[in-house]
């Protein structure tokens, strides 16, 4: 048993703990890369040999503490080392266990206090012979594999087995002829995130936006749908307003009366709009795959009913992010009632939308940022305030916190993350603050680790100095060789920007979009760094390639300069390596010529939590295209002071015309384009006088009309 107990608790077995997670988290990222996140929760992060490892490694962690006799004075700073870990793990767990994450999405002008589950969840309700079962159980879909039992609910005469069979994402219904199939219908409506399909088949009913419809049914209320021969008619308890494609025309529908509902026309139901998409009268519904004009689609699970003496397959429609649509059969004795979706919980206030604002890079489509002015109503304490959620600016209240997540297709409805997890947060919190006290007592505490290699480090000598000599060997070794793109710039060019210039242009002063004034060779690093990410182009330094994209355009647009890390983004580019030059990413025959521009609209539109690899990638990429846009157009370079602005607005050249007058406004309108020709002159033939002069002019303009803000 002591045996046992010193491997069980020993530091080999922890280090195989550690290799295992980090394999596993290493896989789980291969996986997310090619299938999505969703496989690698459900393989990996999700699983429960996942959890039993973090389970492992605090079992370790405490029994290492009792083995190794951590819990005293000498050894205060192991102790607290292995404390803090144990805190970490175990807030960990309480936010897997107990926290709650979802979303809520608020359209402009209304408010809401409903959140919806970031996780889907099947749920099904069992009567029979009067006795009612329930069963409920997250669900993760793997695009590698799925167990295939999914439920098991006790009923009064058997037990519901659910089984998985198949599913689709990004689905839409339709619906194929069958000879002796039931009757189907699809019915399609509009809404912010794009086109919503309702399936019915045989004898249903469901609710449509606010309305419920019956097909095939008797009912003493809501709108009714039957077979009417080969055809199909409709009766509501109100008018209805008739809106005909094909002739613009509109006409009012009488109430409790039955008209022809025809195809291809928009009926007005109240507040839900509808056409009439598909109709069979012998057919079933299937899922197909919707297109990016459709929108996001839902989920299409497949799913087997199986009892003792029976079984049925169904098709039950929903996913994450949204409510579940009620499916309901019969099998055998059973009533069953099936949904796939989010789970509600209402808060105990409301936010309400007063403004979403959204702003796109000059000249681009691509957001930049976008940001929701929400109103938070809070009845039950008294309280009503205003508040603004963007990037990195969240809103917390009462332990619930808010984070800017999406927004709607039109821009006028915006999705936030929600967060609750006031214990699992606060234990984390104190396990990093624990660690952090570890790392302050391991440099002061005699006893600890730290001062003891410190100590044998010492005795050795002069360690600084070996050091020194193995930093520099390192250093020799990696030297680059001779920059070959510098080579092909200077041939394209002519003669490369002088260092000395470059430098001297490093020291222009720029005002970036938050307000900042700056050095320029702080900004020219940021771009290269942002763009390439590098800290120089082969040879050339930021102030060099800043400088150079500024004054000739045409040649580096065709120089591979912009970071595209993601094999299927070079795919859809056609590029090799992992750089792309600007000009790659426009394709002239297209009516949209910004080869990703679908994609990066897809990505933004979709939560942060639900991106791939493949969408963050695309987001990354797009910002560096939207910053070489920004430099190219002159945006950028907001290098001219306005004097009078009590602001201290500084202004690009494309900007500077209608802010001086007289001789001021004829050199401030003029004097970026005289340097920037100064400079092609000295690219083009070595004579940098003109260059340094207007440079130089420059300079002097800052001081005069920027004193009062000058670093």
């Amino acid at each position: 048993m002591k045996k046992f107990l010193n491997i069980f608790f020993s530091f080999r077995l922890m280090g195989l703990v550690l290799v295992a997670l980090a394999v596993s988290i290493a896989v789980a990222t291969f996986i997310e890369n090619d299938f999505g996140p969703e496989t690698a929760r459900y393989h990996i992060y999700n699983a429960t040999w996942f959890e039993l490892l973090f389970l492992l490694g605090i079992i370790n962690l405490f029994g290492s503490m009792i083995i190794y006799r951590v819990i005293r004075k000498s050894k205060l700073t192991i102790l607290i080392f292995h404390l803090s870990f144990i805190l970490i793990l175990i807030g960990a767990g309480i936010t897997r266990y107990l926290g709650f994450t979802g979303i809520i999405h608020i359209r402009e002008g209304q408010n809401s206090s409903t959140v919806i589950s970031d996780e889907a969840y099947l749920r099904v309700q069992v009567l029979e012979e009067g006795a009612t079962s329930t069963a409920s159980r997250p669900v993760f879909l793997s695009g590698i594999r799925n167990r295939s039992k999914m439920l098991k609910v006790p009923a009064k005469n058997s037990p519901l087995t659910v089984q998985y069979l198949d599913h689709m994402t990004q689905a839409r219904p339709t619906v194929r002829a069958v000879h002796g199939g039931d009757p189907a219908i699809i019915l399609v409506s509009s809404s912010a995130a794009g086109r919503d399909y309702y399936a019915f088949l045989g004898e249903e009913s469901k609710w449509i936006g606010g309305e419920i419809f019956h097909f095939n049914k008797q009912a003493s209320e809501g709108i009714r749908i039957k077979m009417n021969g080969d055809s199909l008619a409709f009766l509501a308890p109100y008018p209805v307003r008739l809106f005909s494609m094909a002739d613009q025309s509109k006409r009012d529908l009488a109430a409790d009366t039955w008209h022809p509902f025809h195809p291809l026309r928009m009926y007005s139901f109240g507040a839900v709009s509808l056409v009439l998409s598909e109709y069979e009268p012998e057919g079933e519904v299937l899922a197909m795959k919707t297109s990016d004009e459709e929108g996001s689609g839902r989920t299409a699970l497949s799913l087997r009913l199986q009892t003792d003496s029976a079984s049925r397959n169904i098709t039950v429609w929903g996913g994450k992010g949204m409510s579940g649509e009620p499916k309901q059969v019969s099998i055998a004795s059973k009533e069953v009632l099936l949904s796939y979706g989010s789970v509600s919980r209402i808060i105990p206030f409301s936010l309400a939308l007063e403004d979403f604002i959204l702003e796109r890079y000059p000249g681009s489509d691509s957001p930049s940022s976008f940001e929701s002015l929400v109103r938070l109503e809070d009845q039950e304490m008294g309280l009503t305030a205003s508040h603004r959620i963007y990037m990195n600016h969240i809103l917390s209240y009462r332990g619930y916190r808010f984070y800017q997540s999406s927004y709607d297709t039109d821009e006028k409805g915006t999705v936030l993350s929600v967060n609750r997890d006031r214990l699992g947060t606060s234990v984390t919190y104190a396990g990093y603050a624990l660690l952090f006290l570890g790392i302050l007592l391991s440099l002061f505490n005699p006893n600890s680790r730290f001062r003891k290699l410190s100590r044998q480090l010492a005795e050795t000598g002069n360690p600084g100095k070996t050091a020194m000599i193995i930093l520099a060997v390192g250093m020799g070794l990696f030297m680059p060789g001779v920059p070959v793109l510098a080579q092909d710039l200077q041939a394209e060019q002519g003669h490369e920007i002088p260092a000395v210039h470059a430098k001297a242009f490093g020291k222009l002063l720029v005002q970036d979009y938050q307000g900042r004034v700056k050095p320029m060779n702080t900004l020219a690093s940021e771009v290269l760094r942002k763009v390439s990410r590098r800290t120089r182009l082969e040879g050339l330094n930021p102030e060099q390639v800043l400088l150079g994209m500024m004054a000739d355009p045409i040649t580096w647009q065709t120089i591979p300069m912009v970071k595209v890390s993601h094999p299927e983004i070079g795919e859809i580019l056609n590029i090799e390596g992992k750089h792309a030059s600007f000009l790659q990413f426009f394709d002239p025959e297209k009516e949209r010529s910004y080869i990703i521009g679908d994609d990066v609209g897809i990505a933004h539109r979709k939560k942060s939590s639900e991106r791939s690899k493949f969408d963050t990638e695309m987001l990354r990429v797009d910002e560096r295209m939207n910053i070489c846009y920004m430099v190219y157009s002159g945006n950028l370079l907001r290098i001219l002071p306005d004097r009078d602005d009590p602001n201290h607005t500084w202004h690009s050249p494309n900007t500077i015309h209608s802010v001086y007058t007289g001789e001021d406004s004829l050199f401030a309108v003029n004097i970026t384009q005289l340097y920037l020709e100064g400079v092609r002159e000295g690219i083009e033939t070595g004579d940098w006088q003109k260059g340094d002069e207007y440079l130089g002019y420059l300079k002097v303009f800052q001081d005069r009309m920027g004193a009062g803000i000058m670093p």
